[in-house]
């Protein structure tokens, strides 16, 4: 009930956490591309196969890389900044398995496009973001 005991728990975001789901999050895709594409009668997508590699190169070593340097200068990052970057590569993980399924299929779409753009606009808004609250500390 007191003022002084709030914590900022919920503002500032722990790196080394989300480095160890992208980590696990990769992994299930992986499984999930593994299953999809043994059963897909011999056709196989590049988009299916490496969709795990999002998880990992946009999610896992970004995060790692910013644990380590957040221990060196005892900053923090704000929870908006990496909630806008989580949006961006589930949205990108999610767009390359949607194109997966799509090659495998043998058809193709319109609305593969629209997941490219809004990872992009995602991540473009985090590192706004991330720029306005450095700027403001």
């Amino acid at each position: 009930m007191f003022t002084s005991v709030i914590s900022d728990r919920r503002t500032y975001f722990n790196c080394f956490d989300a480095a160890r789901l992208y980590v696990l999050a990769a992994v299930n895709v992986a499984v999930f591309s593994a299953i999809y594409e043994h059963f897909s009668f011999g056709v196989y997508s590049p988009f299916m196969i490496f969709a795990f590699a999002v998880p990992l190169l946009m999610g896992a070593l970004p995060f790692l890389l910013l644990d380590r340097a957040l221990k060196k200068t005892g900053s923090t990052v704000p929870a908006l900044v990496c909630k806008f970057w989580h949006a961006a590569v589930a949205t990108l993980t999610v767009g390359f398995l949607f194109r997966g399924v799509l090659d495998i299929y043998g058809t193709s779409s319109s609305l593969g496009a629209v997941y490219w753009t809004a990872s992009a606009v995602l991540a473009a808004l985090s590192l706004l973001a991330l720029a306005i609250t450095s700027y403001w500390r």
